[in-house]
């Protein structure tokens, strides 16, 4: 799909530093999935993008295309997410989210419903006191999208193998779980974001790991780069 000259809502995944004054973006999009922007200049403090080339950004944006990169035209500042960085562990969640969005071949089906998703993720971790929780709702939630939703059954025996779910028989690929693990992550998948439930912490940590697995292991990537920091 060709960028046009419409306004597009998109959310900053990554930056890097390019020369003296610039950043190279990954800019998460409804309609285009992740793209690529050269933005110019916007390092300096009198630059008419900056707001809009900060990480955790969302913004709308104006695109031109270029030879190898997207340049931002023009664009308006949505929501800056900035309260993120008052909070070093919601940070790190937040840093992984990204990146798991970054590292996803994503199907043009389900990029709206990602990027309502992240939209609101991202907002939620900016104050939310249980950043474990919301980030193991968001990873089930963005598996269901991508086509990997879990099976969540109950059975007498219960173990949660990574190429499916909660499965009856332990394997090389799967994890003994409990009843009420079952019940949680059930309650994390099917309900708002906004709820919270309260859960054992150590629990928590065994099945964010698992979740974690799962998603490493259907959609093939190696490994996440803020997993070092959790």
């Amino acid at each position: 799909m060709a960028i046009n000259s419409d306004f597009i809502e998109g959310i900053v995944i990554y930056e890097r530093k390019h020369g003296e004054s610039s950043k190279i973006l990954k800019i998460f999009t409804k309609e285009l999935g992740n793209i690529s922007i050269m933005a110019k200049g916007s390092c300096s403090p009198k630059s008419s993008i900056l707001s809009l080339s900060q990480v955790f950004v969302e913004g709308l944006y104006l695109f031109r295309p270029g030879r190898n990169f997207y340049y931002i035209k023009s664009g308006r500042l949505i929501n800056s997410n900035y309260e993120l960085r008052n909070n070093f562990t919601n940070l790190c969640y937040a840093s992984l989210i990204l990146e798991i969005v970054e590292k996803s071949t994503l199907q043009s089906s389900s990029l709206n419903n990602i990027y309502r998703l992240l939209s609101k993720i991202l907002r939620i971790l900016c104050s939310s006191k249980d950043p474990l929780a919301k980030t193991m709702a968001f990873i089930l939630k963005f598996m269901s999208f991508m086509g990997y939703r879990p099976i969540l059954s109950v059975f007498d025996n219960n173990f949660f193998s990574l190429e499916s779910g909660v499965v009856t028989k332990n394997s090389y690929t799967s994890y003994s779980i409990f009843k009420e693990d079952i019940y949680y992550l059930r309650n994390l998948l099917y309900t708002s974001l906004d709820k919270d439930f309260i859960y054992d912490e150590g629990r928590k940590k065994y099945l964010f790991f698992i979740l974690t697995k799962y998603l490493k292991y259907n959609l093939e990537i190696g490994d996440f780069n803020s997993l070092k920091f959790l």
